[in-house]
């Protein structure tokens, strides 16, 4: 092998054949960078050769090693997000199993079964209630804050119901078209 090349196309084929990844073009451009010239008209040495591939070259197998590395780290991260995931399965079952999670379907069902207990209970109160109230207030506006405060206890009443964690049976029944 030549220790000097007449011209870059040598160079290139002599980087090629010592494992580095270049081509005729890259090399063009990189003369027009400034990377590499020639050292005595237009021979480059060996040596000037070689001090630009090790600058601005990958040998093939850096690249095979770049890709290489790149590749295993995303297979770990592929595998650290399906272990996380896993845990979060697992998590999910096992409060499943204690009885602190529930679908959310049955979550909403159970929200409105009470809202229409509650709601239930307001009407019943109003119709069951309203002659008491009328007492309460002795049919006057100026005992409107003995009312309020009346409205106010049945309400607070209700509410507790609502909040009870006991099971309220309610039946829902479809609307129109039946």
């Amino acid at each position: 092998m030549a220790d000097e090349f007449k011209n870059l196309r040598q160079a290139v084929q002599f980087l090629v054949e010592n494992g580095y990844k270049i081509s005729q073009s890259t090399i063009y451009k990189h003369q027009n960078e400034g990377k590499i010239r020639p050292d005595k008209g237009s021979v480059y040495t060996k040596d000037t050769v070689l001090k630009y591939a090790k600058r601005w070259l990958d040998l093939e197998t850096t690249r095979q090693t770049i890709d290489t590395e790149n590749l295993q780290r995303q297979k770990t991260m592929a595998e650290i997000a399906r272990i996380t995931e896993h845990a979060k399965l697992t998590m999910i079952r096992r409060m499943i199993e204690e009885g602190k999670w529930i679908p959310r379907d049955d979550f909403e069902l159970e929200l409105a079964s009470r809202a229409a207990a509650l709601q239930k209970d307001f009407t019943q109160m109003v119709q069951t209630q309203a002659g008491h109230l009328i007492d309460v207030v002795h049919g006057d506006t100026g005992y409107m804050q003995d009312l309020i405060r009346e409205l106010a206890e049945q309400f607070g009443q209700m509410l507790n119901r609502y909040a009870d964690t006991k099971e309220n049976l309610t039946i829902f029944q479809p609307t129109g078209g039946e």
